[in-house]
């Protein structure tokens, strides 16, 4: 089966995911959330997106997390998605390949921070769709190319074969 891709907002995405994030820590745990680039898309699954996000919050109240902070900047053409959490993580490489899995899915990349022992970090780069500002006019050359093509057959001069 084909992933279902389609541009989206992964800052957007993360605000309509924070409430199910937050109840995922529970009051016990500090959730910090901290979006900073506003409508910067992406092309990927979105529900590949949640699942993996979700898998990482989640893993990370399973080890015993006392913060977990989720970060979204972009870096030149790149948006990176960060994910860390201070748990005591055992090695069990269940999550990994499936973190990895979107990654390159999504023609992106992941940088993770796999060990046992207390503190995980997992940045996932996206690339970002190029898209044109509102209200954006072409220049009157490139606006009608039917009388740029009548102007240069006007200026052509015959010429013998």
């Amino acid at each position: 089966m084909i992933a279902p891709f389609a541009a989206i907002d992964p800052g957007a995405r993360l605000l309509e995911l924070a409430p199910i994030l937050r109840a995922l820590a529970g009051p016990a745990i500090e959730f910090d959330l901290a979006l900073c680039y506003p409508r910067a898309r992406t092309r990927i699954d979105q529900t590949g997106f949640d699942a993996t996000v979700l898998e990482l919050v989640t893993s990370a109240c399973i080890a015993g997390a006392g913060r977990i902070i989720v970060r979204n900047r972009k870096i030149g053409a790149r948006l990176w998605i960060m994910i860390w959490d201070d748990g005591n993580h055992r090695s069990s490489g269940t999550g990994a390949p499936r973190i990895h899995d979107f990654g390159l899915g999504s023609h992106g990349r992941i940088r993770a921070r796999y060990r046992a022992g207390p503190g995980r970090a997992v940045v996932i780069a996206l690339p970002t769709i190029l898209s044109l500002a509102d209200g954006l006019s072409l220049p009157r050359h490139f606006a009608s190319p039917r009388k740029a093509e009548e102007k240069t057959n006007e200026d052509r001069q015959p010429v013998a074969a």
